[in-house]
């Protein structure tokens, strides 16, 4: 027990002889250092979250533009190997400084002596009922240094390591990688927020920073991940101190640019939040919106619930999300600032360029470095292994769902039900006699503001359904390609086209079809699309080639 006091007793048949108190004093020795900190606050959420988020930054203009947004939000963010990562498990929890933890020197001095039955004078020794007197108030000095020891024990209990969190992250639903997937890798850039001289949110009180916190569990989930020979891992930082690439706006892109170079399949960015509200707590992640590229705010919806789902196993309370209390939400930027659509973009600069590098993000805040109660539970070594898991555990099941691999095209998903109607635009370009058709309205006022013809709606389309229709852009011809053969979209990213996504989707009750021509002449507008059996049947007259059914539309 420390820091305790035991007396020695000694008991005598006719006399309990006093004696001295021996005490003990336990010596603790700790230095801390202090760190100046030099953070801005952001005012994010409406439940007083103070979210220390990414720069705000107009897509990704310039270095100037960047600099401008980065003293208003919370930006860089970090990487950290292996090597540089502190360890977050101390004895005392308010011996830690802000970047490494020292070790004490704890010196107690424990004394717990029992005496054996004392010797005494035979005299004073005569009467059982003395003996039974003497041996009960024994027992009663033991009994409460025993239950001393027990609330020791439950202390040290409380303010443990978060071995129960580990236990729950291990047993997680294991999930693996489908075998009709085995021949694909899978690649996920990590993304740990803050490192070098931006530290994120700290806690000063524990002498916690956020940018050690998000190294800590990008480690762990790494270590998690290469369980899975399918999953490639890169991360946007080598080591906790590396210095920001420029500004942090620059820096912010320079992260995505690193997913980009890797083909990455998931960009999976790990924060840490705060708040001036201290009760504020728990998990939510972000997830890009579905303007400008829909497919992209789609999977990300989908790793977004994938991952604010298993921190909720660890006991994260989920935040209120765009759909009640999900965890998971979007945040669009002011509307001034739009994709080259004309659609408002994402606020946090890490969604918004990958979504520009067509690249599936999320931005995960696992929970407050500002809550007692989050702090105390997550925020030690075990604690942080544990999300580290979870969060592997998370990529996993998304990659088990059916986002894109390696950018081509993966197999639909045959339990979606069909829902809702979407009309369809249909453009036509004058220069390049190319027609194009998009559920988008934002992209079709601004086709039309580049000289782009509106030809009216061409079908209306279930809003989704288990029949997607993929979009391709060929950028030497400027040509778009629009087809549901999964076969035939894959064929064409191998030579060059760019995946652009799901278009639109197919009414699986096959209500009006839509027919497909080719035209062996062009180079640029080469098929036609038509619910017009007419039109059809005119072209083919001209030289198109009939090419059947493309897809089918709302009757």
């Amino acid at each position: 027990m420390k820091g305790s006091v035991k007396k020695l007793t000694a008991v005598t048949a006719a006399l309990v002889l006093a004696v001295s108190t021996l005490g003990s004093t336990a010596v603790f020795a700790a230095e801390e250092e202090e760190i100046l900190l030099d953070m801005d606050a952001v005012s994010g959420t409406e439940e007083e979250t103070n979210l220390q988020s990414e720069d705000e930054i107009p897509l990704e203009v310039t270095d100037e533009a960047a600099d401008s947004n980065s003293e208003d939000s919370k930006a860089a963010d970090a990487d950290a190997s292996d090597s540089g990562i502190v360890d977050l498990n101390s004895a005392d929890t308010d011996a830690a400084d802000a970047g490494t933890r020292k070790e004490q020197d704890n010196t107690e001095l424990l004394i717990d002596s029992e005496e054996d039955e004392e010797k005494a004078d035979a005299s004073d020794r005569d009467s059982d009922t003395e003996k039974k007197d003497a041996a009960k108030k024994e027992n009663a000095e033991d009994e409460k240094d025993s239950n001393l020891a027990e609330e020791d024990e439950n202390e040290e209990a409380v303010l443990g390591d978060g071995a129960d969190l580990l236990k729950i992250a291990e047993q997680m639903d294991a999930d693996t990688l489908q075998t009709s997937k085995a021949n694909r890798v899978y690649t996920v850039c990590l993304d740990p927020g803050h490192g070098g001289k931006d530290c994120g949110a700290t806690n000063e009180d524990l002498g916690l920073r956020e940018a050690d916190l998000t190294h800590k569990i990008a480690y762990y989930c790494e270590q998690e991940l290469k369980k899975y020979p399918n999953i490639k891992v890169v991360k946007t930082r080598s080591t906790i101190t590396e210095e920001m690439y420029g500004s942090s706006g620059s820096d912010l892109i320079h992260r995505t640019e690193i997913g980009k170079e890797n083909n990455a399949d998931l960009f999976f960015c790990i924060h840490i939040n705060s708040a001036e509200a201290k009760k504020a707590n728990g998990v939510e992640v972000y997830y890009q919106n579905e303007s400008y590229v829909p497919r992209l705010g789609i999977l990300g919806r989908q790793a977004a619930q994938a991952a604010a789902d298993r921190l909720e196993m660890l006991g994260l309370e989920k935040r209120f999300g765009t759909d009640g209390k999900t965890g998971v939400k979007t945040w669009v930027s002011d509307p001034e600032f739009t994709y080259p659509d004309g659609s408002t973009t994402d606020y946090l600069s890490i969604l918004r360029n990958c979504k520009l590098r067509n690249i599936p993000s999320i931005l995960i805040e696992h929970g407050f470095i500002s809550n007692e109660e989050d702090c105390k539970t997550f925020f030690n070594e075990s604690g942080l292994k544990a999300m580290g898991i979870a969060d592997a555990k998370a990529i996993v099941a998304y990659f088990n769902t059916n986002p894109s691999v390696e950018g081509f095209y993966s197999e639909p998903d045959t339990d979606v039900e069909q829902s809702g109607s979407a009309e369809m635009y249909r453009m036509y370009n004058p220069n390049s006699g190319e027609h194009f058709y998009t559920a988008n309205a934002a992209e079709k006022e601004n086709l039309v503001k580049l000289g782009w013809s509106y030809e009216g709606i061409g079908w209306t389309a279930p809003a989704v359904s288990a029949a997607p229709v993929y979009r391709l852009y060929d950028a030497n011809s400027g040509d778009h390609h629009y087809t549901m053969d999964l076969g035939e979209a894959n064929y064409l990213i191998r030579v060059g086209w760019s995946n652009e996504g799901i278009g639109w989707y197919s009414d699986v009750t096959k209500g009006k079809a839509l027919y497909r021509q080719y035209n062996p002449n062009a180079k640029c507008g080469s098929h036609n699309y038509t619910t017009n059996a007419n039109e059809a049947r005119y072209l083919v007259k001209q030289g198109w080639k009939d090419e059947g059914t493309a897809w089918y539309g709302l009757k």
